[in-house]
This record gives C-alpha cells, sequence and structure tokens, in this order.
C-alpha cells in the first residue's frame, strides 16, 4: 500500500510538470504519458508516448495523498500491545502452509500421473510458484477475468453495456455541476452499439444531444423570414474497453453459474444489473427475431 501511494505520488508530480509547463490552464489541455506507471493509475489502455486530453488542474487525488488508506494501520514491533495476537496468527498461517507443502511434495515425487516434472522444491518461494498454481474460490465470481473473456468479442456492430454510467463520471468530473444542469436527453444508450474499435481497445459511440440555443434557418412558408429551429447535435465519445462489457459475447443463463454457487452469490450481486440487462436484450432479442420469422412467407406459399 505504501508503494502504491508513492507511485500515486509520482504520476501526479509528472502530471503537475506537464500542466505547469502548458502555462498552467484552467480549461482544457493534453497530458502526454511518461511511464508505464501511469497505465497503473489512470487506464491501463495508455501506453508511453500517448495523448490525452485533461481539464484544469490535476487534483484527483489530493484526499488520497493527503490521507493515504495505510495510515489507520500500525507497525507491529515487540512493545505493540498486539505483538503477541500477531505472532500467533503468523505462526498459525506459518503451520497451515508447511503442512500443504508437505501434501504436495508428496504427491509430486510419489504420484506416477504427475512424472515426469522438473525437480521443484515446494517449501521454497520459487519452487512453490513455478509448480502449484492457486485458484480461489472468488475466481468463481464475476471477476474482471469474465469481462475480459467476453470482451474478445468487441468489434465494430456488437452491442455493450457500461458506458453510459462511464460517460456520466467522465462529464461530472470534467464539467461538474455545469453538465449536470444541461444533460437532459444525450449520451450513449445504456446498451448501445460499437461503431468502431481502436487497437488500444476503445470503442466509438454515436448519440445525440439537444441543442440549447436556436439555429435559424429560412422559413419555407414566409420568404424572407427565418424561424428557429432546434435540431439534435452528433456527438461522438471513445470508451476505454474496461469499462464495458460486450452484451453479443454473453450467452443467456450464465448468470446461474454465479448466483447458484453459495461460495460467489455475494459478489454475484454486484455484478447482477449488467447479467440481468444482457439477459433481457437477448430475450427481447429472441422475440424480435421470431416474430420476423414467423411474418415471413414460406417457401413456394402463394401470394395473396
Amino acid at each position: 500500500m505504501i508503494d502504491f501511494w508513492k507511485m500515486k505520488r509520482r504520476a501526479l508530480a509528472r502530471m503537475l510538470r506537464q500542466w505547469w509547463r502548458a502555462g498552467k490552464p484552467t480549461g482544457a489541455w493534453t497530458y502526454v504519458v511518461e511511464s508505464k506507471e501511469d497505465a497503473e493509475i489512470h487506464y491501463s489502455s495508455w501506453t508511453v508516448g500517448s495523448s490525452h486530453g485533461q481539464h484544469g488542474r490535476p487534483e484527483r487525488w489530493r484526499h488520497d495523498l493527503a490521507q493515504p488508506a495505510w495510515a489507520e494501520y500500525e507497525r507491529v514491533t515487540p512493545e505493540s500491545l498486539y505483538h503477541d495476537d500477531a505472532m500467533r496468527r503468523v505462526a498459525r498461517a506459518a503451520f497451515e502452509h508447511n503442512r500443504v507443502t508437505v501434501i504436495v511434495q508428496g504427491l509430486l515425487d510419489r504420484a506416477t500421473c504427475l512424472h515426469p516434472h522438473p525437480p521443484w522444491k515446494i517449501w521454497t518461494a520459487e519452487g512453490f510458484a513455478a509448480g502449484v498454481e492457486l485458484v480461489y474460490d472468488v475466481s468463481l465470481a464475476i471477476t474482471e477475468g469474465y469481462r475480459a473473456q467476453l470482451n474478445k468479442s468487441l468489434r465494430q456492430g456488437c452491442f455493450t453495456i457500461g458506458q453510459y454510467p462511464t460517460w456520466r463520471e467522465t462529464m461530472e468530473e470534467r464539467y461538474g455541476d455545469k453538465w449536470r444542469r444541461n444533460a437532459v436527453g444525450n449520451g450513449p444508450k445504456k446498451i448501445d452499439q460499437v461503431h468502431a474499435v481502436r487497437r488500444d481497445g476503445k470503442c466509438l459511440f454515436k448519440f445525440t444531444r439537444e441543442r440549447r440555443r436556436a439555429k435559424w434557418v429560412a422559413s419555407p412558408e414566409r420568404p424572407g423570414w427565418v424561424k428557429p429551429e432546434f435540431p439534435e447535435i452528433p456527438m461522438t465519445w471513445w470508451c476505454a474497453a474496461e469499462h464495458l462489457t460486450c452484451v453479443d459475447a454473453y450467452t443467456p443463463g450464465d448468470y446461474h453459474i454465479f448466483f447458484d454457487d453459495p461460495r460467489t452469490r455475494a459478489d454475484y450481486l454486484q455484478w447482477a444489473p449488467v447479467l440481468l440487462a444482457a439477459e433481457d436484450w437477448h430475450h427481447e432479442r429472441r422475440l424480435t427475431t421470431d416474430a420476423g420469422s414467423r411474418k415471413r412467407p414460406r417457401r413456394g406459399a402463394p401470394k395473396k
């Protein structure tokens, strides 16, 4: 946690340095990624040398840097009140690890079905990492791995979910109250179609927003006069794939895999809106397809 906090400080310092060089703008300016650490702090789709638009002074982590999450922890020393309890917990964890190590080493040495294998020494950290892959119960839940598996099908023309809340957060962070007062009737849909996909994984969405100021055009009814019109303004927006879930790749009924297992049911709740929305989308699409097939005349049937 301390290392991550230091990395955030370095990333913010790089961004502030570029903001100062740009003349401390209060509006839009461009930030160029200088280090791979910025991808871990900001977005995994960022690459070294890529440019990204920013707005105003970068102060996103001021609260986290002033009050880091690790500040509430206490280092255990022999003078600490909880030293004995902490040491008992460490000893218990070490005993359980050693017991598992003995069992696994015995299986590797005596089970012929696992031969041949390299000379792994499970009681060492390097040997354990080389010979054993840990699989936790939580890995069965809806995680970023499941989303990444679905997003392998991201392509032009597919449908996704997750872009609307991400777009709202982006607009609120960029414009604040000004956007909230004028946010009626614009933005991508809850489940929308992808119009293009870049190499870095970002997806393009197209939508329209309402026009607040009238556009004066020539009146066809009264030559020489003009009249106000409020045509919607076309908009485009790129969204990182890490915020999206490909609805086309979702298989109806997949939510049972995670809901029926009591070990993963608690983790399922936070993903239920996404899964159920994808379930409803496939159901409506299936009904539309069935209705269209019933209306289509059979081949060779007489036409009325």
